[in-house]
């Protein structure tokens, strides 16, 4: 500390109950309103003291007559010390490696397996050699090709409409897997050979007279489903009267017969012999498949070219009868 001889002298106004303000000098009386005034020694102590501080930025003046700011309390240090460290603690996941090369935060994309080739050629066996095996029904195919052969239906047929009525697997799959209780999309139809309500039930007294109807009860579905086959096949076999005065023409060859029939399980052997009919008149011939095909519903035209290329692929051949 200086000594007291170093000091300037004390200027007599300001012992008086008048003071001059710290930046403009002039009174401030009116704004600071009565305060003992403060000793020589002491203002300039105050002075020493506020310049050991750490001042903030400088911040632009307004014009005019300001009042002095007054002297911010610096935080403890403790305390600031505590601020500083919340403000530099980084995340872990955001942490820089000791490597010069970023942290990856997003978890890596996974690359879909791709498989090519086709179904035969995915399919191999011991010696590495590819097969062409025939397409299968798990669970339910043993029973649906018995039924068949006792039926006298072709097993194939009646395998791959089951598969395009109920089947669940992807159409390049070889072993095919049947949904026993799918309904159709109207809810108008049920089971592994989606049957209508009205149509089963016709069926099940007709072949099994005093049973009771269940569409869901795998067995009995089949049965129905494969019979109504063969009744569609007679009656596209021959000419047939149907009800409401419409009546069937029989298809050229075996190969018709089966078009016309898988046709009639789809849209109903009505619209059917309509489409015929309709043929007839626009001079076409109505015993061949492709001359009423543009008569009937777009559904109905893919559910043949399915069918059929699901009974090659079960190993079927042209005709509709075993």
């Amino acid at each position: 500390m200086r000594p007291l001889s170093q000091f300037p002298p004390v200027d007599k106004r300001l012992t008086s109950d008048k003071r001059l303000t710290s930046d403009t000098g002039q009174r401030s009386d009116a704004v600071q309103g009565a305060r003992p005034s403060a000793s020589p020694f002491a203002q300039v102590f105050a002075s020493t003291l506020q310049n050991s501080q750490p001042s903030a930025p400088p911040q632009a003046r307004p014009a005019g007559r300001t009042r002095a700011a007054a002297p911010r309390t610096a935080a403890p240090l403790a305390g600031r010390l505590r601020t500083t460290e919340r403000m530099l603690r980084v995340p872990p996941q955001l942490a820089r490696s000791n490597s010069s090369q970023p942290t990856n935060l997003l978890p890596a994309p996974q690359r879909p397996t791709l498989r090519t080739g086709t179904v035969a050629q995915r399919q191999t066996v011991g010696d590495g050699q590819s097969t062409n095996a025939k397409a299968t029904i798990k669970t339910y195919g043993t029973i649906i090709t018995a039924t068949a052969q006792q039926c006298g239906v072709d097993p194939a047929l009646s395998l791959a409409v089951a598969r395009a009525e109920s089947g669940v697997s992807a159409a390049t799959d070889k072993e095919v897997v049947l949904n026993p209780r799918a309904v159709s999309y109207n809810g108008t139809s049920f089971g592994l050979f989606q049957l209508a309500n009205a149509t089963g039930k016709e069926l099940l007294q007709e072949y099994a007279p005093g049973q009771t109807y269940t569409p869901f009860d795998p067995s009995q579905n089949i049965c129905l489903g494969i019979n109504y086959l063969k009744d569609l096949s007679e009656m596209f076999a021959a000419d047939t009267k149907l009800r409401k005065g419409l009546s069937t023409t029989a298809g050229a060859n075996d190969q018709e017969v089966r078009r016309l029939s898988i046709a009639a399980y789809n849209a109903g052997p009505g619209r059917v012999a309509r489409a015929q009919a309709t043929a007839l008149a626009q001079g076409g011939n109505p015993a061949r498949y492709q001359d009423i095909e543009p008569y009937l519903p777009q559904e109905t035209q893919v559910y043949v070219r399915r069918v059929e290329k699901y009974t090659a692929e079960f190993g079927g051949s042209n005709t509709m009868l075993a």
